[in-house]
């Protein structure tokens, strides 16, 4: 009796804790500042992590991706600009792990945080055609799958009022074109390359930049 007694009230304890951290308010956050200070260990060369294998990449971003996920449930993010580049990491992430479902929810919430109406309509055009390719040709290569991302790119552009995105369509365009491997490498290596050979890692905003640049690379390879 006295064991079931001690266990009752073992349980009831849990149970207090975990209703009282749940009943606690999140933190808000009105600027990248008011984010918690975030490392993460990055060895080696960053033009050969990007052209590693999945699996190793993937190991190289894992905290990055956990501290992510809690970022969205532990804080209430007020300001806009932040809130855009956590979601444009998530959108990164989601994109490699090939979760079109959740990208494309993603893609709509960062539109509907812009406020010119051309963003508002054009943030994340390509990756929302990458990923709904993605969803009907899961092979994501070869020249079915680049053909429909280009019919799906061509389509959604078309639907659009161009008198409202035809600067933000045509500077895309001419930017796409620079994009490379080389050039994407190159850069990812001029900016992030220091950082890790004066401290062995990354900080927050340079992993979420090693991340989009991995997916970019990725888009250019299809």
């Amino acid at each position: 009796m006295l064991h079931r007694t001690l266990l009752f009230l073992g349980l009831t304890g849990l149970f207090l804790v975990s209703a009282a951290l749940a009943d606690q308010p999140k933190k808000e956050v009105h600027s990248q500042a008011d984010l918690p200070r975030a490392t993460y260990p990055v060895t080696g060369s960053v033009s050969t992590l990007l052209q590693s294998d999945d699996s190793v990449f993937d190991s190289t971003v894992s905290k990055a991706a956990t501290d992510l996920d809690a970022l969205f449930s532990d804080y209430d993010i007020k300001d806009n600009a932040t809130l855009i580049s956590i979601l444009s990491a998530k959108l990164s992430l989601q994109e490699l792990k090939g979760d079109a479902a959740g990208g494309l929810q993603t893609i709509k919430r960062i539109r509907e945080l812009q406020s010119k109406p051309d963003l508002k309509l054009t943030v994340g055009l390509f990756d929302e055609a990458i990923l709904k390719a993605q969803q009907s040709i899961p092979a994501k290569s070869g020249a079915e799958y680049e053909q429909k991302v280009e019919s799906i790119y061509r389509d959604a552009v078309n639907a659009l009022p161009w008198e409202v995105v035809q600067d933000v369509i045509k500077s895309a365009r001419s930017i796409s074109g620079l994009l490379s491997e080389p050039f994407l490498l190159g850069d990812a290596q001029e900016k992030l390359q220091p950082e890790i050979d004066k401290s062995g890692s990354l900080s927050r905003g340079s992993i979420y930049a090693l991340m989009n640049t991995r997916t970019n690379l990725g888009s250019n390879s299809r």
